[in-house]
C-alpha cells in the first residue's frame, strides 16, 4: 500500500471512530426508524448511504446508488432488512425517514459540543451568537411539490412559473467551529405563503423548545428580520438581538444620528491598524415610545473592497440595534458579531453550495427533501468538528478542505470492518 493510501485509510478510520466515540453516531444510526408498515428494505441503511453521499460529496442520489449495488456499502450496513436496494426505494424511505430523530440527534451533538467548551472562546464570553439568515436552495421550472413557493420570472419573451424552496438556517458564529443549529423551511398556511419573517420567528421558538430557554445567548439577524414581533419572540426565549438598520427602519436611524453628536465615539484599531468608531447610545427606545428595550450605535469604519480587480480601502457607516445594554457587550464586540454574521453569509452559505450541493435536488419531496437537508447539517457539523478540533493534518500542517475530502474519498473504499457491525454500542 502506498503512503498517500495509507494516509486516507487513517484519517477515514480516524473519522469514523471520532464521530462514534464523540458523538455516539453508532446510537443515531440503530435509533433510525421510519413510517413505513412493511420494511424489507431496512431504514437504517438508507440513512446510512444518505450520510455517506453527502460527507463524501457523492452529489446526486444516482451515484449512492452504483455504491449500494457494486456492495462499497456492505461493510457499513447494519444486518436487519434487506442489504441491496434500488434508486426507487431509497427516495421512498427518504420519504419516511424519522425527521424528529434526525433533529433530535443534530441536537443532543450540539449540545455535546457545548460540553466539550467548542464555544467557550466566543466574542461575549459565556453567550452563544446565533446568526439567522435566509436561503434558497431547490428551484424549477419544472418539478414541483406540495411545498413549493411560487414566483413569477421574465425568461425572454415568456413569463413562466418558478418553484422553489426556501429555508431560515440558524448557524453559531463567533468560534473556531461554527456548527448549524437549526433549519425551518417556509411553508404554506392557510393565509397562502409563508414570508422569510414567519419562518424565522418559528426558528426562534423551534430552537427554544429543541434546546432549551437560554441556550442560544444573542441572535444576530438582517433589516428584514429586526422587527418588534421577533425581538419579543426571541426575549421571550431567553435570548438578545442584534440586527442591522436599513431604510426600513429610518425612525431609529434618524433617532440614533441625532443623539450621536451629543456623545463622544469610542475608538479601536483593528490588527490591521485601522482605526474604527462607534457612537453607543443607550435607551433610545424611551425617546421613540418603543414596547421594547433598545440601544443603538453608529459605526465608520475603512474597508477593503474590490473594484474592478482592483484593492480600495473606503469609509463606511453601519448602523445598528440591539437589546443587548452596555454593561454585558461593548460597541467593539457588538462590531465583531456583525463581522461574524457576515462571514457566515458570505463564507458559511457558499461553503455549503459550492461543496455540499446545497441547491441539487436529491429527491423532490417535501418529506425528503426535510430529511436530506437535515442529514446535510449533521455531516456538516461533524465534518468540521473533526476537521477542526481532531485532525492535525488540517490544523498544523495547512490541508485544505478540499484535499481532507479527497482523503475521506480515498480512505472508503479501504475501510475494514473489523466485528460484526462498525456502529456496535453495546
Amino acid at each position: 500500500m502506498s503512503k498517500q493510501a495509507s494516509i486516507s485509510k487513517r484519517v477515514f478510520r480516524q473519522f469514523i471512530g471520532y464521530i462514534k466515540r464523540v458523538y455516539h453516531f453508532g446510537s443515531v444510526v440503530k435509533g433510525m426508524d421510519d413510517d413505513r408498515r412493511w420494511k424489507k428494505v431496512s431504514s437504517k441503511n438508507v440513512f446510512i448511504t444518505l450520510f455517506f453521499c453527502i460527507i463524501l460529496r457523492w452529489g446526486s442520489l444516482r451515484r449512492a446508488h452504483m455504491e449500494v449495488q457494486e456492495g462499497r456499502l456492505d461493510k457499513f450496513f447494519l444486518k436487519d432488512g434487506r442489504g441491496r436496494f434500488s434508486l426507487n426505494e431509497i427516495g421512498y424511505v427518504a420519504q419516511r425517514l424519522s425527521l424528529h430523530h434526525i433533529k433530535k440527534s443534530v441536537v443532543r451533538m450540539v449540545k455535546k459540543m457545548r460540553r466539550n467548551k467548542v464555544f467557550l472562546k466566543g466574542v461575549i464570553p459565556g453567550k452563544i451568537a446565533v446568526a439567522l439568515d435566509g436561503r434558497e436552495t431547490i428551484k424549477s421550472y419544472a418539478v414541483h411539490c406540495d411545498e413549493c413557493l411560487t414566483r413569477r420570472v421574465r425568461k425572454g419573451e415568456k413569463d413562466l412559473v418558478q418553484y422553489y424552496h426556501r429555508s431560515v438556517i440558524a448557524q453559531i458564529v463567533g468560534c473556531d467551529v461554527k456548527p448549524i443549529i437549526w433549519i425551518e423551511q417556509q411553508r404554506h398556511t392557510e393565509k397562502g405563503e409563508e414570508g422569510e419573517q414567519s419562518a424565522a420567528r418559528r426558528t426562534v421558538r423551534e430552537i427554544g423548545r429543541y434546546y432549551g430557554k437560554g441556550f442560544v445567548g444573542v441572535y444576530l439577524v438582517d433589516a428584514l428580520n429586526f422587527n418588534e414581533p421577533f425581538i419579543r419572540e426571541a426575549l421571550n426565549q431567553g435570548a438578545d438581538v442584534i440586527g442591522k438598520l436599513k431604510e426600513n427602519h429610518s425612525r431609529i436611524i434618524q433617532e440614533i444620528e441625532g443623539l450621536s453628536k451629543l456623545v463622544d465615539p469610542i475608538v479601536w484599531y483593528d490588527e490591521y491598524g485601522l482605526p474604527h468608531k462607534a457612537w453607543d447610545i443607550e435607551e433610545i427606545d424611551k425617546s421613540l415610545a418603543l414596547s421594547y428595550p433598545l440601544r443603538g450605535i453608529k459605526i465608520w469604519e475603512i474597508v477593503r473592497v474590490e473594484k474592478e480587480g482592483k484593492i480600495q480601502w473606503c469609509e463606511r457607516v453601519r448602523y445598528c440595534g440591539t437589546t443587548i445594554p452596555k454593561s454585558r457587550a461593548t460597541a467593539k464586540q457588538i462590531n465583531q458579531l456583525l463581522w461574524q454574521e457576515w462571514e457566515v453569509e458570505n463564507n458559511g452559505h457558499r461553503d455549503q453550495k459550492s461543496n455540499w450541493h446545497l441547491r441539487h435536488n436529491f429527491h423532490h419531496h417535501p418529506r425528503a427533501i426535510e430529511v436530506i437537508q437535515w442529514i446535510m447539517v449533521m455531516a456538516f457539523n461533524l465534518f468540521w468538528a473533526f476537521v477542526k478540533l481532531n485532525l492535525k493534518l488540517y490544523r498544523i500542517y495547512g490541508y485544505t478542505q478540499q484535499k481532507v475530502v479527497d482523503l475521506l474519498r480515498e480512505g472508503f473504499p479501504l475501510f475494514e470492518r473489523r466485528g460484526s457491525s462498525i456502529w456496535d454500542t453495546s
